[in-house]
């Protein structure tokens, strides 16, 4: 396989999801794009974004992707995928939802150690 220099990033929106919502599929286009074009990934269409690849590749697509995370529009968005130079395949999906599980599993933790702790009049044991 010949390696690309270059990260491609395409997604696909749920317009099932999308149905009586008060939301347009430009409006997700624009929430979704912004953090990778800041980033520095030039749009080929509306859903398919390419970063060159090179030395800031990797923190541009870190900080694009922590973006997302902040941005209210996953749950309209059915694929997501990253293609790395090399031809490796990422599920940002995937992703975003495994950390968002991970979030809330923390913050359930969390509220249950300060239940116990108000519990026990402020005592921490």
């Amino acid at each position: 396989m010949q390696q690309q220099n270059f990260w491609l990033l395409s997604y696909d929106l749920d317009t099932d999801a999308m149905k009586g919502a008060s939301v347009t599929p430009q409006t997700i286009y624009n929430h979704v794009r912004q953090p990778w074009l800041t980033e520095g990934f030039k749009k080929l269409q509306n859903s398919v974004y390419q970063l060159e690849d090179g030395d800031d590749a990797i923190r541009a697509i870190q900080t694009a992707f922590m973006a997302m995370e902040e941005n209210d529009v996953r749950r309209y968005i059915s694929s997501m995928i990253l293609k790395g130079p090399t031809g490796e395949q990422h599920n940002l999906l995937e992703i975003l939802d495994r950390r968002q599980a991970e979030r809330l599993e923390s913050e359930k933790f969390l509220r249950g150690m300060l239940a116990r702790i108000a519990a026990h009049g402020g005592q921490g044991g």
